[in-house]
């Protein structure tokens, strides 16, 4: 059975695909999630990867199967070819048993202090930055006001972020085209709200980080047009 592995950038991504895969009649036992915060996921009540699952012992003791039982058969064939012993092929067979045996005794023990090769790969991923916007989601707003908006995100990786500011005029119910002075920066950024009382702005800030590759957060404002 081959395993997939999925890298997601929070808690709350990892709980809703858990959901997804268990809707997807994936039994629980076969979903093991992995993170540096464990507590979190105990939480979160989040299948949590066994030591198992987060150490090299699988894959070791593979390795250790293959080495010690490919060395225990040579032994076998050189002590027959070399020193004169009548070994059967059977014998030899027990040879390469027990060199399989004592090959993956070791390389478990080995590897079940290793953390996982497999997982190592994802140590280095580029991690999506925090996109946050200061101050209040929910705003009232009134016909004519100048609005500012500012952001104060972060990024996992310490990578620098540039920011975007725009109108999201799909869930917008205002009709008007907000112009967004200082689009790219995240404190100086400002609209001037239309005059639609009763309507409603959304505004996102998009951030994105200089990782390889590039990852983006957002952040949604709404803003409630109110009556003068």
């Amino acid at each position: 059975m081959r395993r997939l592995y999925f890298l997601l950038p929070t808690v709350d991504s990892a709980k809703t695909i858990v959901d997804e895969l268990l809707l997807a009649r994936i039994e629980e036992r076969h979903i093991h999630i992995a993170a540096a915060d464990h507590h979190a996921l105990t939480e979160a009540n989040l299948p949590e990867a066994s030591l198992l699952q987060e150490s090299d012992f699988v894959p070791a003791v593979e390795r250790g199967l293959a080495v010690g039982g490919a060395t225990g058969i040579l032994a076998g064939i050189a002590a027959v070819t070399t020193g004169g012993l009548a070994l059967a092929g059977g014998a030899i067979l027990g040879i390469g048993l027990a060199g399989a045996g004592v090959g993956a005794w070791i390389s478990g023990m080995i590897g079940i202090s290793a953390p996982s090769t497999r997982l190592k790969e994802f140590e280095d991923a580029n991690h999506a930055p925090v996109a946050i916007v200061k101050g209040e989601l929910r705003r009232d707003v009134k016909p004519g006001e100048t609005v500012t908006i500012a952001a104060e995100s972060s990024d996992p990786d310490g990578d620098e972020l540039t920011c975007r500011w725009w109108q999201y005029s799909d869930a917008d119910s205002a009709r008007a085209t907000v112009i967004i002075g200082n689009s790219e920066s995240p404190e100086q950024a400002s609209f001037v709200v239309p005059d639609e009382p009763g309507k409603q702005v959304h505004i996102i800030l998009e951030v994105t980080d200089n990782g390889a590759p590039p990852l983006v957060g957002y952040q949604r404002v709404i803003c409630f047009i109110k009556g003068n």
